[in-house]
């Protein structure tokens, strides 16, 4: 479904546009890109276990990553390890860290705080990781580890990118924020409130370890 939205989205030049706008404004400042989009992906690792749903995403942040200069692992890595980072630090995940609390009978705020703390050091570490190496390519292209594919993803990727960049209107924006609102309200639903006593009382309607 998530693919599925993602496609539509597309079809409709929002996404492409989108994308150019974002590198247009960024233009200087591409570094920022890194931390910023690690940290959306981290966030739905945390809240939902978003892993293979970022697949669509994949095609999207190399395009953003190689127009701004770098190359395709820096994009790969941006959603890899954001994802990844975020499902390690499982906040409220009810597939990763609500199973596991259910099966042990204890409610999914217990040791919160622990995963709180790996959260962020996790996500600072591989922020670290990856712009240090996007830092790298960028002064000197020959050390990417994909750097025979150069010549093939450049044409391509900057191509798309570029072909938004004095497109974005009204109505795209419209669409991209309704993109967006389907990944808060899905994040809102999947989040077991009851577990963490937000929004009622336990299913039971008694103690939340039984």
């Amino acid at each position: 479904m998530i693919g599925g939205l993602l496609g539509v989205t597309k079809k409709s030049g929002a996404i492409q546009a989108g994308i150019g706008s974002l590198v247009e404004r960024m233009r200087g400042r591409e570094r920022w890109m890194i931390p910023v989009l690690m940290g959306v992906f981290a966030l739905g690792g945390t809240s939902y276990g978003m892993a293979e749903e970022s697949l669509a995403f994949y095609a999207l942040v190399i395009t953003v990553m190689i127009a701004a200069g770098y190359d395709a692992l820096v994009g790969a890595a941006v959603v890899l390890l954001g994802c990844g980072i975020g499902v390690l630090g499982s906040t409220v995940n009810p597939f990763a860290t609500g199973i596991a609390s259910g099966n042990r009978r204890v409610p999914i705020s217990e040791g919160l705080l622990g995963r709180l703390v790996i959260l962020p050091l996790g996500l600072a570490i591989g922020i670290v990781f990856v712009v240090r190496y996007a830092d790298r390519v960028k002064r000197d292209p020959s050390k990417s580890v994909v750097y025979a594919m150069k010549a093939e993803n450049e044409p391509r990727f900057q191509g798309e990118a570029g072909a938004g960049v004095a497109k974005l209107t009204g109505r795209h924006k419209a669409i991209l924020a309704v993109f967006a609102l389907a990944f808060v309200v899905m994040i809102h639903g999947v989040i077991p409130s009851e577990d963490m006593g937000i929004g009622g009382s336990p299913p039971d309607g008694g103690d939340s370890r039984k």
